[in-house]
């Protein structure tokens, strides 16, 4: 009898445990000053700090998938016609191969009448073509 009383005693804090856990798992704001960091690398292979400006710069910047630009690497305007690789490269989700199309673009077919030419070079579509559409213009 006092080994069945030990096991339900048992079982009772293992489920109070998992409330505790679920509990403050939802309880969390996003507020809260953490940062989970998830890694496959041990953790004494692999030491990361990260401050505490840190945290509160990245909570309170708008949400930015990966093809954006950050704030700090604002792109100004530039006109297509006398863009050069560097210039091009520095676009979200335009890498050397597509700055290269594009330059060769320009050099057999001549000046870009609108920006909307570049969905005739390979590896830009609609999507691509609209995020980079504000950093361009075409002078004529």
């Amino acid at each position: 009898m006092n080994e069945r009383r030990v096991i339900q005693v048992a079982v009772v804090l293992t489920a109070l445990l998992c409330v505790f856990i679920v509990g403050f798992s939802v309880g969390r704001s996003p507020e809260t000053k953490g940062v989970l960091l998830l890694s496959s690398v041990p953790a004494a292979e692999s030491t990361v700090a990260v401050s505490e400006a840190a945290v509160s710069e990245t909570e309170n910047a708008p949400a930015q998938s990966s093809a954006e630009v950050s704030e700090s690497e604002e792109i100004i305007p530039f006109d297509l016609n006398t863009a050069t690789a560097e210039q091009l490269i520095s676009l979200p989700g335009i890498g050397e191969e597509i700055a290269g199309r594009i330059l060769a673009y320009r050099d057999e077919v001549g000046a870009f009448v609108s920006v909307d030419e570049l969905l005739n070079v390979k590896g830009i579509g609609e999507k691509k073509l609209a995020d980079i559409r504000p950093y361009l213009y075409v002078n004529e």
